[in-house]
């Protein structure tokens, strides 16, 4: 059940008595640095990012297709790297449960029911 609440500061304040209540929230990994931490997937695509903005300011400078080529390959490749870096490292069972909904057949899978192999 999902309670209404006010936020003064670092309170909560409830509109009513619920009794015991847990508080879920999601904050932001950071490293020893105090950055936010980003895994090796989205530290590729921030990577061929940079290459390909710098080989494509160098071709612009020079005005040399050669090397203009060769940055929208670096802009596909970094494209791509965005793609992949979009998809989660880890998937839980409700995740699991919510893609075989959309992608198996009804012989394998019943839609809309659970479906969680590991107890």
């Amino acid at each position: 059940m999902y309670v209404k609440y006010r936020r003064v500061g670092d309170t909560l304040y409830l509109d009513k008595d619920c009794g015991p209540i847990m508080i879920l929230y999601r904050g932001t990994e950071l490293d020893d640095d105090g950055l936010p931490y980003i895994n090796d997937k989205e530290k590729d695509a921030i990577a061929a990012f940079c290459a390909y903005i710098t080989k494509f300011k160098e071709g612009m400078r020079t005005n040399n297709p050669n090397i203009i080529a060769y940055a929208q390959e670096l802009k596909k490749e970094w494209v791509r790297l965005c793609d992949a870096a979009r998809v989660t490292e880890y998937l839980s069972q409700n995740d699991m449960n919510k893609i075989l909904d959309a992608k198996t057949s009804w012989n394998r899978k019943v839609f809309n029911k659970s479906y969680k192999p590991v107890k």
